[in-house]
């Protein structure tokens, strides 16, 4: 005797299901959201510093480099 056929598992990926766009421009968006946090919010010391990392570090990543 065999089994019932199984449904087949439904996949999404959010990388499937969203527009493509640049890097660049979903990095300055992040980084706007992170900074109307941090000015909106009344945030604990901890949040606070691991919010100005995050936005440190996306400004890095939006510094254009020298091409050598």
């Amino acid at each position: 005797m065999r089994d019932a056929p199984r449904e087949a598992a439904v996949m999404t990926s959010f990388a499937l299901t969203q527009p493509k766009i640049p890097l660049a421009a979903a990095l300055s968006q992040m980084l706007e959201n992170i900074e109307a946090e941090l000015a909106e919010e009344k945030l604990e010391a901890g949040e606070e510093r691991r919010l100005r990392r995050r936005a440190e570090l996306i400004r890095w990543l939006l510094t254009p480099r020298p091409v050598t």
